[in-house]
C-alpha cells in the first residue's frame, strides 16, 4: 500500500542448495516454496530453472508433506525425514544405473 509498484522477486536455489546433487528434491522443495511464497505471502517471481520444475499438485503427498514440514520447520525432526527421503532418492538413482532393484521407501 506504501509502495504499491514494488515487486517481490529472487532466486530460489539456495533454499535446496544442501541437497544438491538429487533434483527431485531440490525441485520438491522449490515447489513448495514457490507455492506458499507466490499463492500466499504475495512473491511476484521466483527465478527457478524451469525445465526441471514440478508443479505442486504435481507432488507425491508424502514428498508435499515432508517439503512442508522442512521449509515451515513444522516439526523438530523435518530436516532428518528429509535427508532419509534424500538418501532414499540417491539409493533409487543409483540401483537405476546398475539395474537392481529400488531400495524400500522410508515412511514419509
Amino acid at each position: 500500500e506504501i509502495c504499491p509498484y514494488v515487486k517481490i522477486s529472487g532466486g530460489i536455489s539456495n533454499l535446496s542448495f544442501g541437497f544438491r546433487g538429487v533434483m527431485k528434491i531440490r525441485e520438491s522443495i522449490h515447489s513448495v516454496f514457490l507455492q506458499h511464497a507466490i499463492l500466499e505471502s504475495g512473491m511476484d517471481v521466483g527465478i527457478v530453472n524451469a525445465h526441471e520444475m514440478i508443479a505442486y499438485d504435481d507432488l507425491e503427498d508424502d514428498m508435499k508433506l515432508l517439503c512442508e514440514n522442512l521449509v515451515f520447520n513444522k516439526t523438530p525432526e523435518a530436516t532428518d525425514d528429509m535427508l532419509e527421503r534424500t538418501a532414499y532418492e540417491r539409493a533409487c538413482i543409483d540401483a537405476k544405473k546398475k539395474g537392481l532393484s529400488m531400495p524400500r521407501k522410508p515412511r514419509g
